[in-house]
């Protein structure tokens, strides 16, 4: 039998995983091989022809099959059907491909084995093996919670830690982390110790969660990005307000986000997908996904004007003697009027003569 379990929720399909093979200290364990990415299909195919030994059955775990073995994942790219062979390809060739041959073999694949695929993202549709598990096996995509589903699993886990949680906390919880259930079960956990079984109010998520700091940068950034020069201008401000906050670690924040902004830019300009540009940054998908309109506010020469403007920034917060809190808000207001030119950033290097 061949399950296929694929989608971004990463903690859902590790779990889905997880219920098809036996547990690790069980005998049964020793019938399990795994093969990673682009694995030798022939060593697959033999080690679900091989036989259960001190076992019930064969287990073979198969990940990242798929995404490693078409054309276009090989460049870089997501791709949403199986490889088709070009004009004049000879048919023959195209049926040596690893999934197909693979697929080719499932029909006689012994009954006693249990082959599971598992994508680290959404399989392509037109995949023969997608197809092939779909028509005689199990197809499961896990995709990320969202709305009142994501707020129903995150207050089931503070039930089963046995701390009550503020609803509005909850509804922070969401904003700072997302959908990204991994990361979400951690700060659960961390909640959860420090409440001691309080309930967890909103204060205590802005305090402890991990995210939080660099959320409040984002939201200025996104103001910023959006020309909302009094938004982005009163955030920064509340930022600095804040001891936690000495304005170098806070340039190092809008920094590492402009630099990964302007990362996604030039991949996005390739024509590359959501995933693939995850991949390369090593991002989840989710991420990209919600920081492409604010890419998209910015063209790539704007990106490297501000890029360069924020390593001017860098230095000129550790020689000059102009008030630090005035250079970041200079920063910023430029950002926010799309002032970048020469000028503007002579305008803050004046301060450090």
């Amino acid at each position: 039998m061949i399950h296929l379990i694929h989608g971004e929720d990463d903690l859902s399909r590790r779990e889905a995983v997880k219920a098809l093979l036996p547990p690790s200290d069980s005998d049964d364990y020793l019938g399990v091989s795994v093969f990673e990415g682009a694995a030798d299909v022939q060593a697959v195919i033999e080690a679900c022809n091989t036989l259960p030994f001190l076992s019930s059955k064969r287990w073979v775990l198969l990940r990242n099959f798929i995404a490693a073995n078409t054309r276009r994942a090989r460049k870089g790219m997501e791709s949403d059907e199986d490889d088709r062979p070009s004009e004049g390809q000879d048919e023959m060739a195209d049926k040596k491909r690893p999934v197909t041959v693979l697929r080719d073999y499932l029909p006689s694949m012994p009954e006693t084995t249990v082959l599971i695929v598992e994508e680290s993202g959404k399989a392509p549709a037109g995949s023969v093996l997608y197809k092939y598990a779909k028509a005689h096996g199990e197809e499961r995509e896990l995709r990320p919670l969202q709305g009142p589903d994501l707020a129903k699993w995150i207050r089931h886990q503070f039930e089963l830690r046995q701390t009550p949680v503020h609803p509005l906390a909850i509804q922070l919880l969401m904003t700072y982390v997302g959908a990204d259930l991994l990361q979400m079960g951690n700060e659960i956990d961390k909640l959860s110790a420090y409440a001691g079984g309080q309930q967890v109010q909103q204060q205590d998520v802005a305090e402890m969660v991990a995210s939080a700091e660099e959320t409040k940068v984002w939201d200025m950034i996104d103001a910023a990005a959006m020309g909302r020069t009094q938004q982005a201008l009163s955030q920064l401000r509340r930022l600095l307000a804040d001891s936690a906050n000495p304005p170098l670690r806070t340039l190092g924040a809008i920094t590492n986000r402009f630099r990964t902004m302007l990362l996604m830019k030039e991949l996005a300009d390739q024509r590359l997908s959501d995933m693939a540009i995850a991949q390369r940054l090593g991002l989840p998908d989710w991420s990209v996904r919600n920081t492409r309109g604010l890419v998209r506010q910015f063209t790539l020469d704007q990106l490297k004007q501000v890029y360069e403007r924020l390593l001017d920034t860098d230095v000129t917060l550790k020689r000059s003697p102009l008030d630090d809190r005035l250079t970041l808000e200079l920063l910023v207001l430029d950002i926010s009027t799309r002032n970048l030119d020469r000028d503007a950033k002579e305008r803050v290097e004046a301060g450090a003569i």
